[in-house]
């Protein structure tokens, strides 16, 4: 955290007209202790922001697994899946298997999902 206290440290440290520009070089995954994933009763599981967050704060910043255009994306996932580490396939699976998810019993944060 910066000595401010508001969680905003990693958004001063990212050249971002480089990021722009495509250069994700000096990028590094961040995921803001703000962050729980729940379970909610009318709508399922999500993630909500367990304390105040001031505009502009850096919340995430991860790298995409992959890309490609829509049509082609889950062809794309497939054919990197095997190089992908356990925790990455998890939370492929979790989002794109189909199955009911689990109903969390409590938050879990963001930065320990899967659990």
């Amino acid at each position: 955290s910066s000595s401010n206290g508001n969680n905003n440290l990693h958004a001063d440290v990212f050249d971002w007209d480089a990021v722009w520009q495509g250069d994700t070089s000096g990028m590094h995954e961040f995921v803001s202790e703000a962050l729980e994933v729940v379970s909610f009763e009318a709508s399922g599981r999500g993630v909500r922001a367990c304390q105040a967050v001031q505009a502009g704060v850096l919340l995430l910043a991860e790298r995409a697994v992959a890309a490609a255009p829509e049509p082609m994306l889950a062809q794309e996932l497939l054919s990197r899946f095997e190089a992908f580490d356990s925790t990455t396939r998890c939370r492929l699976a979790l989002m794109c298997d189909g199955t009911e998810l689990p109903v969390i019993s409590g938050a879990v944060p963001l930065s320990a999902w899967p659990p």
